[in-house]
């Protein structure tokens, strides 16, 4: 979903930190040679795709989930998202070249129900 706003209560949970299992792409999407996707790396900076909202993140650590799913904890530096679990992630990495540099798409993936929303606290309230 990304940015939304709605009453306290009626929106999906809210991360800054978020579980997915995910799969990588065979090649890196728009590169000129159609570069081969190397597996994600703890301290790694992603740009991730929520919704409709694009945030970054740093990859906290990479496992092996159920079923030998690849599975990553990831911490949004940028802003957190407002999503439900299961929802479609998909992520890019920085490319720099001589030739060409920017984001490009490596891999997609969903959150896990694992993943541990915010607790967030109505400190404002609306006067009629």
């Amino acid at each position: 979903m990304g940015q939304t706003l709605g009453p306290v209560g009626t929106l999906s949970p809210v991360y800054q930190d978020i579980q997915i299992d995910y799969r990588l792409l065979r090649r890196m999407v728009g590169t000129k040679d159609g570069e081969k996707v190397h597996p994600l790396k703890r301290k790694e900076e992603l740009l991730l795709h929520v919704g409709s909202n694009t945030t970054r993140g740093v990859v906290l650590s990479v496992s092996s989930g159920p079923n030998k799913k690849k599975r990553a904890n990831i911490r949004l530096t940028q802003m957190p998202v407002c999503a439900d679990p299961c929802d479609s992630v998909a992520f890019s990495r920085s490319v720099q070249s001589e030739d060409q540099s920017g984001w490009r798409l490596v891999g997609m993936g969903h959150i896990t129900a694992d993943s541990k929303p915010l607790v967030l606290h109505n400190n404002y309230a609306m006067k009629n």
